[in-house]
């Protein structure tokens, strides 16, 4: 078995040596024993430029990977200056460090660990790890720290894990290794300037991380902000987390914009159509506009027509007449003139005279009344530049600058916080006073909400107060956006107790597969139904659907960041945060709502702010986290960002006095509810931590508690209980006891731990000794 793959005495030289370009593919066969050039190889482990696995993988600003070879074929000479350019999406990287030749170098690049570390677990031959050395003292090893990437004998073991600084890494068992499909293997952080030394340090002022010679050489502690990677590791991973929460709220808001863009282009063509007949309608409108025309102009045409024919004939038959009269006249006056003696032209002289005066002064028509043209306009120019400019077809923007997206705009319950998310087109600038939400309740009261700004997202937080219609309201510079005002009916998180049996749905076995559970203590309920769980014994929170489906989960056994050592107890932030307290590592663990690890705070201890086994947790309307310190027999009180802010209680069995308190409640008011286990009772804090009064006693009658258990407060204030008697029990507002809640004898409870309800008031119970849930409803 070749000593690269368990054994980096030598730092990055002996990784270099081992994935070395020319023999990286015989090496890794001839070591581990692994294949990579059968389709067995993880497709993410595949370069998309040579389409084999990664060789010295790089990793790109723009976080995309490739081998360090294909690398070099995108490397450009810009001004004088060499810049590396992805293959993928373009984005140029400078690089500064040269070659001997005087080339660009690219070992500057980030390494990608995770490439590196899962090529690394690939290559593991788990058939030869018995044979595996211990990398200390060369003993046979007996398991494999995978922070350090170092096999160690029992004695190293022990020694590694009282080092304070490698006392939480993940230390597992050869044995185990072989069985774990999940197991992280971490191959060791190497400097590049000291052969052999791993990254143990980190200095702020040169951004990097270092190695114990590098404090007291190159970043000596006189000159450069130098601090222990342990100590900065949870603020770097905190604000990663973070930001990637930021970045992770736009993916729903870009899938939203694909689905609009397909559904454009799916409409586009119809709604092109569509708009083509209505010009082809116009258009033929317009024809048959013509034509009517035509018909008009030809009618009048033949008016004319008829009327100048009519006129002419008129006038040819009056001047027919005048005529004839004329030349009958003249023909009498030449005959009377021609024949006529001189005593006879002296008797007729003033009669024939007086009719030829009269018709020489009679007008005389000369032309005709009317002529055969006829005139015509059409008006063509005008009409035509008319028709030109008659229609136009332009683009409609209908879309908005601001868009909404969220389960708070379609899920919301009493008592359940409920979010949503507007975000910005990067075409709009948003000002202060631009954007106005209001939610309004049934009876018009407007509901408050938190709203926090984060680049172009702005995130709302509302935690319903009445069921029904509730009206959401967003507008952006006095105008709603399309879809506003949206109305969400609020679910109102109670049902009506009643004393006949109780019905039960039960989901869950004992097991460690995805979806099985193994001894659960504790369940939250979101807004939107889905049921968060602290499956304990198998260290992890699952995630379930309503129905009881199997959604995902996350975490894993041990004390590093994000891993989880007996959780016990689980609740949900305003912003929708995960919270589980960590019982075994003594902390309260903070997850995003993608179930990536935020933060943590706690610690073991007795102190303000450190914890001995922490269980319930709840979270209040103002984001404070409310933790049950079972060993310290307190509870305590943490800001949102994990920072102590008070505790109440004490050993005791007096007023406010507790003895292994269990899980806690808030109720609508504010009010702190803890069961306080060997003192058989619930015990209630206001808001502040002072004592208020107390619920029960030992016993097992009505009212009455034997080690109480989990505790949930619907949204109408009824207060819910379990106990060791495998009993739940209601009490209203006033806590008065109302009823039992009992399952058919099928599904009977056995040990009931933690409790919350769903939007629709059913009551969800962990049955931790029948690893299993059930949601019990009248």
């Amino acid at each position: 078995m070749s000593s690269h793959v368990y054994k980096y005495t030598n730092g990055d030289t002996a990784r270099n040596e081992f994935y070395s370009e020319n023999n990286c593919e015989t090496k890794r066969l001839s070591s581990s024993g692994y294949d990579y050039n059968n389709n067995s190889i993880p497709t993410d482990l595949i370069c998309a430029v040579c389409h084999a696995e990664y060789r010295n993988p790089k990793l790109l600003p723009c976080l995309h990977t490739f081998c360090k070879r294909c690398l070099e074929k995108y490397v450009e000479c810009l001004d004088g200056d060499y810049y590396v350019k992805c293959p993928f999406c373009g984005t140029r990287r400078k690089i500064k460090s040269r070659s001997d030749d005087g080339h660009a170098c690219l070992d500057e690049l980030v390494s990608d660990f995770v490439a590196l570390n899962s090529l690394d677990a690939c290559a593991i031959n788990v058939n030869e790890l018995s044979d595996a050395s211990c990398s200390n003292c060369s003993t046979r090893a007996q398991s494999r720290c995978s922070e350090c990437a170092v096999f160690l004998c029992a004695n190293c073991q022990r020694a590694h894990k009282n080092n304070k600084q490698t006392k939480n890494h993940n230390v597992c068992s050869l044995a185990l290794l072989g069985l774990k499909s999940d197991q992280i293997l971490h191959t060791g952080d190497y400097c590049k300037t000291h052969a052999g030394q791993t990254l143990t340090h980190f200095c702020r002022t040169c951004d990097r991380a270092v190695c114990n010679d590098c404090t007291f050489l190159d970043h000596p502690k006189d000159g450069h902000s130098v601090t222990e990677l342990s100590d900065v590791s949870p603020t770097q991973r905190r604000q990663l987390a973070e930001i990637l929460s930021g970045v992770r709220q736009k993916v729903p808001f870009l899938k939203r914009t694909l689905l609009d863009i397909d559904s454009v282009l799916q409409s586009l063509p119809d709604n092109a159509d569509a708009v083509a007949r209505e010009i082809a309608r116009t258009t033929e409108s317009f024809i048959q506009t013509l034509r009517q025309r035509q018909e008009e102009l030809l009618d009048e045409l033949t008016k004319l027509c008829a009327h100048k024919a009519t006129v002419l004939h008129e006038q040819k038959s009056r001047i027919q007449s005048e005529l004839e009269i004329l030349e009958d006249n003249c023909q009498a006056s030449e005959k009377i003139l021609r024949n006529g003696s001189n005593s006879e032209i002296a008797t007729v002289n003033n009669l024939v005279y007086k009719r030829l005066e009269f018709l020489r002064n009679m007008k005389l028509n000369v032309e005709a009344d009317e002529n055969s043209e006829f005139g015509y306009d059409s008006g063509s120019e005008k009409l035509k530049s008319e028709i030109l400019n008659t229609g136009e077809v332009f683009l409609v923007n209908t879309s908005s600058p601001l868009k909404v997206l969220g389960d708070g705009l379609q899920d919301a319950a009493v008592g359940k916080f409920a979010s949503f998310t507007v975000a910005t087109s990067e075409k709009c600038e948003l000002f202060s006073g631009d954007l106005d939400i209001r939610i309004e309740t049934p009876d018009s009261v407007l509901l408050e909400c938190d709203v926090t700004h984060s680049g172009n997202l702005c995130n709302v937080v509302y935690n319903p107060k009445v069921p029904g219609e509730n009206e959401i309201s967003v507008t952006f510079r006095g105008e709603h956006l399309p879809d506003s005002p949206i109305c969400v009916n609020v679910k109102d998180g109670h049902v009506i107790y009643a004393q006949k049996k109780t019905k039960c749905v039960t989901f869950g076995h004992r097991g460690s597969a995805p979806g099985c559970l193994n001894q659960p203590c504790d369940v939250a309920v979101r807004n939107n139904g889905h049921i968060l769980l602290a499956d304990t014994s198998n260290h992890r929170v699952q995630i379930f659907d309503a129905n009881g489906k199997f959604i995902s989960n996350f975490g894993k056994p041990g004390g590093s960041f994000g891993q989880l050592t007996y959780p016990s107890g689980i609740a949900i932030s305003p912003r929708g945060h995960v919270i589980v307290s960590d019982y075994g590592n003594h902390r309260v663990q903070v997850f995003t709502s993608g179930s990536v690890y935020l933060r943590s705070f706690g610690g073991k201890g007795s102190a303000e702010g450190l914890i001995d086994h922490p269980i319930g947790v709840a979270v209040d309307e103002e984001g404070h986290v409310v933790v049950v310190d079972q060993d310290n027999h307190r509870v305590q009180v943490f800001d949102e960002n994990g920072k102590f802010l008070r505790q109440f209680g004490c050993y005791g069995n007096g007023n406010g006095q507790l003895d292994r308190p269990m899980y806690v409640a808030i109720s609508p008011d504010g009010d702190v509810f803890v069961t306080d286990s060997r003192n058989h009772r619930v015990q209630i804090f206001d808001a502040d931590g002072r004592y208020r009064e107390s619920l029960g006693e030992r016993g097992t009658n009505d009212g009455e508690f034997y080690y109480p258990t989990g505790i949930s407060i619907d949204a109408a204030g009824y207060v819910v209980v379990s106990d060791q008697t495998a009993r739940i029990q209601v009490f209203n507002p006033e806590l008065q006891f109302v009823t039992k809640l009992e399952p058919r004898s099928v599904d009977k409870l056995e040990c009931p731990m933690g409790i919350d309800y769903n939007p629709e008031g059913k009551i969800i119970i962990v049955d931790k000794e029948c690893s299993n849930v059930k949601i019990l409803y009248p």
